[in-house]
Formats: structure tokens, sequence, C-alpha cells
């Protein structure tokens, strides 16, 4: 499991204090949007896909969240044409900052 002290996008979201863990696809060897690399958030924790919100800055990366069954979100600041692929992100944030609102949690 990695932290998110390094991570920018975090950081400039605020979202530091907000976000227990993070997962990395060198656990699994793979890299999105293979279901193995999606299948780590249930390794070892309890909650059902559907129960997990997953936000990709990648188009591909919330699309292929979406076909695994997580509710995708993908933060898209510059409002970038959608791929046409099997999944489809569940809404489009510009920001990490809207995503407590979006999940109903306070930042």
């Amino acid at each position: 499991m990695n932290d998110f002290k390094n991570c920018r996008a975090v950081a400039q979201g605020g979202l530091e204090s907000a976000l227990e863990m993070g997962l990395s696809v060198e656990d699994v060897g793979v890299f999105k949007p293979h279901p193995k690399v999606y299948g780590l958030a249930s390794q070892g924790h309890d909650p059902a896909p559907e129960k997990i919100c997953f936000a990709s800055a990648n188009g591909w990366g919330a699309a292929g969240a979406d076909a695994f069954g997580f509710a995708a979100v993908w933060l898209d600041p510059r409002s970038e044409p959608e791929d046409r692929l099997p999944g489809r992100p569940r809404t489009r944030i510009t920001t990490l900052g809207d995503l407590p609102a979006l999940l109903g949690v306070a930042s």
C-alpha cells in the first residue's frame, strides 16, 4: 500500500486526511484497464465493487473501473472527449476538490 503524501493531485484537492491508503499496480504486475488492477481494492477488504468509488484522471481508467463494477468518477479538468470503451464513468469532475461533495462527505 502507498501513502498519498507525494501525490500532487491529492494534495491539491486537500484530500490527504480523507484517504486511508493507496494501491499500486506493482502488486499485480499488470496495468489498467486489466481487471486484476481493480481487484486490488477488494483484497484484504470487504467492500463490494459497487460500494467503491474509483476516481481516475484517465477516461480509460475510469471506464475500466466502471466495467469492473465500481462507481467510476473521471477527473477531467480539460473536458476531454470521451473514449469509445465498454465502460463509462458515472460522472466527471474537474478537480479532486469536487469529490467529497459527490461522495457526501466533508472535505
